[in-house]
C-alpha cells in the first residue's frame, strides 16, 4: 500500500500533461532510490513548457530567464534521464539533437523541418499516426515515433523566391545571347 497519496491518482481526476510527468519521475526516483533534485522538477517543468522541439541550449536560456541558471551539462543529463525513462524523445535534426514532450502529446510526433532557417514546427499527425498504428513492429513496442518532414517554410520559400527574381531581373538579357 503506497504511503504518499500523491502515488495513486484519484478516480475521476485527469491529470495535465505536466502533473503526469512529475508523478512519472517521482516514482521512478523512487523506485531506484534516486534523489529529486530542484534541478530536476526545474527542467521537467520548463521542458514541458516548450511549444516547439526544443534544444539543450534553448531549455537552458529558457530556464536562465526565469532567473535560475543550470549548467547545460546539467540539463543534458536531466534529458538523457528523461528519454530513459519516457517523459520525453529525441529528435535528430542536422546533426544536433532536439527534444519533444511525450505525455499528454499523441504518440505520433509529426513535425516540419526548414532545411534552411532550421525551424521546427509540429504538425497534425493524425493522419500519419492512423497509417503507423496499421505498421507492424516486430519484437517492439514503440513508446512514441517522430517523423520529420524537411523543405522551407514560408518564410524561407519566400526568400528563395525573391532572390530567384531579383536574379533573374538583373540578368534577363543572358538569356538573348545564346
Amino acid at each position: 500500500m503506497p504511503t504518499d497519496p500523491t502515488d495513486v491518482p484519484q478516480e475521476g481526476i485527469t491529470l495535465s500533461p505536466i502533473e503526469e510527468a512529475q508523478r512519472t519521475l517521482k516514482r521512478y526516483l523512487k523506485t531506484h532510490s534516486l534523489r529529486a533534485t530542484t534541478e530536476r522538477r526545474i527542467v521537467l517543468e520548463h521542458a514541458y513548457a516548450m511549444k516547439q522541439p526544443f534544444s539543450v541550449e534553448e531549455l537552458r536560456i529558457d530556464v536562465e530567464q526565469a532567473s535560475m541558471s543550470l549548467p547545460a551539462a546539467t540539463i543534458y543529463n536531466c534529458l538523457t534521464l528523461f528519454v530513459k525513462i519516457g517523459l520525453v524523445v529525441q529528435v535528430p535534426w542536422k546533426g544536433r539533437m532536439r527534444y519533444e514532450r511525450v505525455l499528454g502529446e499523441p504518440p505520433v510526433h509529426a513535425l516540419q523541418c526548414c532545411t534552411a532557417c532550421n525551424a521546427i514546427e509540429r504538425l497534425d499527425g493524425s493522419e500519419i499516426a492512423a497509417a503507423l498504428e496499421r505498421v507492424p513492429f516486430v519484437r517492439f513496442k514503440p513508446k512514441a515515433t517522430v517523423v520529420c518532414s524537411t523543405g522551407l517554410c514560408s518564410k524561407c520559400r519566400a526568400a528563395e523566391t525573391r532572390l530567384r527574381n531579383n536574379y533573374l531581373r538583373e540578368h534577363w538579357w543572358e538569356e538573348d545571347e545564346f
